[in-house]
Order: C-alpha cells, then structure tokens, then sequence
C-alpha cells in the first residue's frame, strides 16, 4: 500500500510541476484519473494482477462507501470527490507552510492541517461528525488495504478494496488542494456560499474558472495535466519515500512558499 500510494502521490507530483491547476469536483476526479493513469496501477499491471485484481479500469470491481460500483480508477476519482463533503470539511484543507498552522480567520484557528487530516500519522483524530472525526486518512486507507487481504469472506475483502481506492482519492485531495496557491496561504474561501461570509470569504475565482466547462469556455475539458516539468531534480534530496514527506517535508513546503505565495493574485488581493 505505501508502495502504490507513494507512486500516485509521485505521478501526480509529476503532473504538477510548479503549480496546479484545480479545485472543484469535477476538476478533483479530472485530476485524479490523470494521476491513476500516470501511476503504477496502469503503467505496471503486475501490481494489480499480484493482488488477484482485474485491471485498473475494469468496470464494477467494487464499491463506494455510498455503495456505487465501479472501475479502480473510478473510486479513485470518487475519493477525491468525497473529501470535499460535507462542506465544512475543507476547513481541514488549509496548510501555512511558514508556520506548519491550519486555516486562521478572523484569529481563531479551525480544523487540522493539511497534511495531518489526511495522514492521520501522529494520532487518530476523533470528533462528532464527518467533519471533525477522521475515517478516510492514510492511516485508515492502509487498515482498509490490510483487511481486504485478510478478511475471511469474499463481501468482506470486496468492501475493503472499495473503500481502499476510494481511500486513495481522499489522500491525494490534499495534495491536489496543497498546490492551489489559496490553500497554503490561509487564503479562506467557501465554494458552497454565493456570499461573502465575515471571516470566511466567498468562491474562489480561481477554482471557479478553472472549472469552467460550457460551450465556448471548456477550460477544465483543456486544462493541460501532463508536460510539465518535474517538481524535484536529480539532484534533489529524495523527498519523496514516504507520503508524509510528499504532504509535509520542509523541502515540498520550501516549494509552494517560493511559488505560490508571492506569485498569485487570489481572491484577497483582488
């Protein structure tokens, strides 16, 4: 599972480069399955096949937590999907790399950083709710991962495999939101209000337009996933072994704060 999930996170790192483009639903699953498709889940069927799976676009293989069937690549868009619901949730979408704080408004923190609501990695994070308790993290998609290969019963493993992908997605939701420059620079913005909100702030112009996909304005149908640069060079210390480093180490931080902070006219500046 590290193996797999370190691989997603690094294609998608690859299809990023300096910055992304993103951020609503439709634009998640879009970048999503570029991810899946620049992965080893299609690029080395061996992975799959040693875990009795049929291939990654397979259709109906299992199913979401919503009980939705589908393709491996499909719960790994429906994942990315998920993680922005209920609404509230993306308050654990936020990440100040300068000081390693969550969301700030109004000078009252609120939720867990991103990278610690989708790693999970220094405790589980427990509360009332889906947007204060955490069962869609790293930590949980790995014990989902374990129990697919081991639960005594084929519906059992086939409900674990499901919430496994659909896992995935969750996780790389968060890095997905860490290079849209809005969310590492406590820029706070709320896609489901029309209004501005005191201390809360209003649609982010930039995830709106980068959705945009009607007759005359496909930009999300054009926006370009592949071709970009690598993030880290050859000679780059290898930042990128372990999902947390990915999310988190000093190094991919060092990156969005040169980039995006300084280099992005966003809905405050606007």
């Amino acid at each position: 599972m590290k193996q797999i999930l370190t691989n997603l996170l690094v294609a998608y790192t690859l299809l990023c480069a300096s910055f992304c483009l993103a951020y609503e639903e439709q634009t998640h699953r879009g970048l999503s399955q570029a991810a899946v498709e620049a992965s080893v889940l299609k690029g080395d069927p061996t992975v799959l096949d040693s875990l009795g799976l049929e291939p990654f676009d397979a259709p109906n293989q299992f199913r979401n937590y919503r009980n939705d069937p589908g393709s491996i690549r499909e719960l790994v868009q429906d994942g990315s999907a998920f993680e922005d619901e209920p609404g509230i949730r993306v308050r654990h979408h936020f990440y100040n790399p300068l000081t390693g704080r969550p969301a700030n408004s109004c000078g009252t923190e609120y939720g867990s950083t991103s990278p610690d609501w989708p790693l999970e990695d220094r405790g589980q994070i427990d509360g009332v709710g889906p947007t204060q308790h955490q069962d869609d993290s790293f930590a949980d998609t790995r014990q989902f991962f374990l129990d697919a290969l081991t639960k005594p019963t084929k519906d059992e493993r086939d409900t674990k495999w499901g919430r496994t992908f659909q896992g995935l997605g969750q996780v790389i939701h968060h890095l997905q939101d860490m290079t849209q420059p809005q969310h590492v620079r406590n820029d706070m913005h709320f896609a489901y209000s029309e209004q501005t909100l005191p201390c809360v702030g209003g649609k982010s112009l930039y995830e709106h337009y980068t959705n945009l996909d009607e007759p005359g304005d496909r930009i999300r149908t054009n926006l370009p996933y592949i071709g970009y640069d690598a993030v880290y060079g050859s000679g780059d210390p290898p930042y990128l072994q372990f999902p947390t480093q990915v999310l988190a180490h000093s190094g991919w931080a060092r990156h969005r704060r040169l980039y995006q902070p300084r280099l992005c006219f966003c809905g405050d500046q606007l």
